[in-house]
């Protein structure tokens, strides 16, 4: 690689013998120069050539290939026979300059050596290595163009065919997918007619039924509300309901059985009684009891005598 630096181009060892007057496209030389210039112009929107100058005095000139990287700019020189045709010392320099004009850029001289052979004459004047290599660029775009364009037309036409194909089968899906929805939607019609004059059939048939069975069943409610007023009370049925029903006289009933029964067991209890005797002692004016069953009789205050149940 040819480093240019400060508008110098700097050979490594070799690399500035650039073939003999027998070559053709066997060799290239990369030149790199930095993308920004000590001005701080970006040199990388320049169109680049190699110019050449040959011992005869004769001139050429070439178009560069151009590759733009972050911080520097590669430059492909493509060594054609043309250049090589006057054997020796030649010197070359870079050029370039942008579409308007405004940014130049031009190296210094450097040589370089085309060797001969023993059957070149080498008496080569120059000329329009540069036009036909861009004629050449020219044609070979061209032609990419059209293999371009042919192969993204076939490319589209493909997709296109198979849109239509996918469109036509969607369709004809479509289509089939309506006719068997319609199908069923005559079916749906026909089956819904059929429900409906069933139904009115046998509402017609059975509409006194139905209408008994109403009454009955407004009735049955009357009458289970009715039972249940009897049975507890509490419905709004009645008047007087709550102490007129099932449920008040079985707790009315409940009341007076527990109050038997504690009549009863007082009644026993008094049946048990024996009441006991007395007698007085004359000369001591004593009064004494004899022993009686579930009674007995106190005094108090010594005036009031009392008895009770045991």
């Amino acid at each position: 690689m040819i480093i240019v630096k400060n508008q110098k181009l700097l050979f490594p060892s070799g690399e500035d013998r650039i073939g003999t007057t027998y070559d053709n496209q066997v060799g290239e030389r990369i030149f790199r120069l930095d993308r920004h210039s000590s001005g701080g112009n970006d040199l990388s929107d320049l169109n680049y050539y190699l110019d050449l100058q040959y011992k005869n005095d004769a001139y050429d000139t070439t178009a560069l290939r151009k590759e733009v990287q972050e911080e520097y700019i590669l430059l492909h020189w493509n060594i054609l026979s043309p250049m090589l045709q006057v054997p020796g010392t030649a010197l070359v320099n870079l050029r370039g300059y942008n579409s308007n004009g405004e940014v130049k850029y031009a190296s210094f001289k450097a040589p370089v050596y085309i060797e001969d052979v023993i059957n070149t004459p080498g008496n080569y004047k120059g000329g329009l290595t540069e036009f036909e290599q861009l004629e050449q660029d020219i044609i070979k775009q061209q032609e990419q163009l059209k293999q371009d364009f042919k192969d993204e037309t076939e490319k589209l036409e493909k997709i296109v065919d198979g849109k239509i194909s996918e469109v036509d089968k969607n369709q004809d899906e479509w289509k089939k997918n309506e006719e068997q929805r319609q199908q069923n939607e005559i079916k749906r019609e026909q089956a819904d007619k059929k429900r409906d004059e069933k139904i009115d059939t046998f509402l017609e048939d059975y509409k006194g039924e139905l209408e008994t069975a109403k009454e009955q069943a407004d009735s049955s409610a009357e009458s289970a509300t009715l039972s249940e007023s009897w049975a507890i009370g509490k419905t709004g049925a009645r008047e007087g309901e709550d102490t007129n029903n099932s449920k008040y006289y079985a707790s009315q009933s409940e009341m007076q059985a527990e109050r038997a029964k504690v009549e009863a067991d007082r009644a026993e209890t008094y049946s048990k009684i024996i009441a006991p005797g007395f007698y007085v002692d004359i000369e001591s004016m004593s009064l004494y009891m004899k022993t009686g069953v579930g009674v007995d009789f106190k005094v108090f205050d010594d005036n009031v005598l009392c008895w009770a149940i045991i």
